[in-house]
């Protein structure tokens, strides 16, 4: 078998940035990483329909920066912009210190796959990687020769 590289992880500095950009010492780290998970599933379950394929995340001492890269922004910015402001308030609570932006850019909608297929994720992990709780060696989608159901007699 070939050595499996995980491709965020591969290029993640070199092609790509990092999805968070800020720095802690080891004692706050933990905590500030859970955050960053809190604040990503917030998102992306309450905003399922804005189609989020990218969410990065600035801190400084006291403050949190959201960006988030949407296929549809208005979803996320509402009318006049009252729903950005009540994602802030929201974001606020959820994280108990001062959001102090929230960012909202247009993703390029051709080029990402979260944007085409956005429940795959979440449906293979319900379902295994293989399909409805089946091996993949179990045959389904194979030729009768492959599967094994030659009978030698």
């Amino acid at each position: 078998m070939g050595q499996k590289v995980h491709p965020t992880g591969f290029r993640t500095g070199i092609t790509e940035p990092w999805k968070s950009r800020w720095y802690a010492s080891k004692k706050d780290f933990k905590d500030l990483l859970m955050e960053d998970v809190k604040v990503r599933k917030f998102l992306k379950t309450k905003y399922r329909a804005a189609a989020i394929p990218k969410v990065e995340i600035e801190r400084t001492r006291d403050e949190v920066k959201v960006i988030l890269h949407s296929a549809r922004p208005g979803v996320i910015i509402g009318r006049k912009g009252q729903e950005v402001d009540r994602l802030q308030e929201e974001l606020q609570e959820l994280l108990g210190r001062r959001s102090r932006d929230v960012a909202v850019r247009e993703g390029d909608r051709g080029l990402d796959a979260a944007v085409h297929a956005p429940g795959q994720d979440r449906l293979r992990v319900l379902r295994g990687s293989h399909g409805a709780g089946q091996h993949r060696d179990s045959g389904v989608g194979q030729p009768r020769h492959v599967r094994g159901d030659w009978r030698w007699r």
